[in-house]
């Protein structure tokens, strides 16, 4: 069994890890690793899919944490006219 094969506790679940690659820092937004990485990994999945509301597309450009409703995390970098920069 290679560890790609390697089940969770309850024998029933698959554990899948995937690798972030190697970022370059001038990538990299935020000193918080939770945050950089949620950041990441939504920014990996606007590649391959759209976001809904009410079965209507909607885009977006930051998220929160449940734990922190009051800070707001850009997926993007802006630049000095507010505009988002690609």
């Amino acid at each position: 069994m290679n560890s790609r094969d390697k089940r969770a506790g309850n024998g029933h679940d698959f554990v899948f890890c995937f690798e972030l690659g190697n970022l370059n820092k001038e990538e990299i937004m935020y000193d918080k690793p939770l945050v950089e990485m949620i950041r990441q990994q939504i920014k990996n999945l606007l590649e391959v899919v759209s976001f809904a509301k009410k079965g209507e597309e909607v885009n977006i450009d930051g998220f929160k944490l449940l734990c922190d409703k009051n800070s707001i995390y850009s997926l993007f970098p802006w630049n000095a006219d507010n505009e988002q920069m690609k």
